[in-house]
């Protein structure tokens, strides 16, 4: 049995489930903005576990189908593919804003 991605994946699941998710535009214009709050709210061990988790993901799953849908399990509401971006370099672009220290 395969495990679920919000358990194999907490820390993304968190970013997406509340910050990235079908309202992320309350944040500002850009999903960027819902990851700087994410940031923002989260410890640094939490921010270097979730870049952690993006790493892993993109090594297990570097398809853009399957990276896909593990966000669409991950309730993520943002499609980077719209705006011309593939799913595998925006998680890289998260992974990057992560690892800074956030902005107040």
């Amino acid at each position: 049995m395969t495990p679920k991605p919000s358990t194999t994946y907490p820390h993304l699941h968190r970013l997406f489930a509340a910050y990235v998710n079908q309202d992320w535009d309350t944040y500002g214009p850009v999903p960027e903005d819902a990851v700087a709050a994410y940031a923002r709210d989260a410890t640094k061990a939490e921010r270097a576990a979730t870049v952690v988790e993006i790493r892993a993901l993109l090594a297990a799953s570097p398809a853009t189908k399957v990276l896909d849908v593990v966000l669409d399990e991950l309730h993520c509401g943002y499609d980077p593919r719209a705006h011309g971006v593939s799913t595998a370099r925006w998680l890289a672009r998260i992974a990057a804003l992560l690892e800074r220290p956030p902005k107040a």
